[in-house]
């Protein structure tokens, strides 16, 4: 019997191979990295619309201005607290926000002053909802050679994340 037929030792030289390529983009990605914008004092973080304060809705049904919000943080380091904010009606960031609502807001700290900004909805849950039924339908129609290319996918991603766009 050779022995690379056998399926544990197949097994155990996947694993053996997956850890190591986990540790080689570890200490691979151990690099200074340029500071190409600077966001000292911003931060990006999720929360939930709980009420609408001031609504920006016009009588003839257009969005004039700023609505005032309160949101529950969701992340970051004001998790759980619920804080005012402004969403303003712009084409490059701001939404119309309703109670309950998913938004990703722009967390400023300018000294002792806190701002917080609408930035728009958050859409991370259907992103990965449409990778995810992408994948398993790949699996589905492709059957075995489906479940390689998924795993090459995913494999290409990680490669191109993790090791080609720090070489660049």
């Amino acid at each position: 019997m050779n022995l690379f037929k056998n399926i544990w030792v197949r097994g155990i030289i996947i694993i053996c191979i997956l850890i190591g390529g986990f540790f080689f983009l570890q200490s691979y990605n151990q690099v200074e990295k340029p500071t190409l914008v600077n966001t000292q004092g911003r931060a990006f973080e999720k929360a939930v619309v709980v009420e609408v304060l001031k609504d920006n809705v016009q009588e003839d049904g257009s969005r004039v201005g700023d609505q005032v919000v309160l949101l529950q943080m969701e992340t970051g380091p004001q998790k759980g607290q619920i804080l005012e904010a402004n969403s303003p009606n712009g084409l490059l960031f701001g939404t119309a926000c309703r109670p309950g609502l998913e938004v990703i807001t722009i967390s400023s700290v300018v000294g002792q002053l806190h701002v917080t900004t609408v930035y728009n909805v958050d859409r991370s849950m259907p992103i990965y909802i449409f990778i995810a039924i992408f994948l398993i339908a790949l699996c589905i129609i492709g059957g075995k050679k489906g479940v390689k290319s998924a795993i090459a996918l995913i494999f290409s991603f990680i490669c191109f994340v993790f090791v080609f766009f720090p070489m660049i």
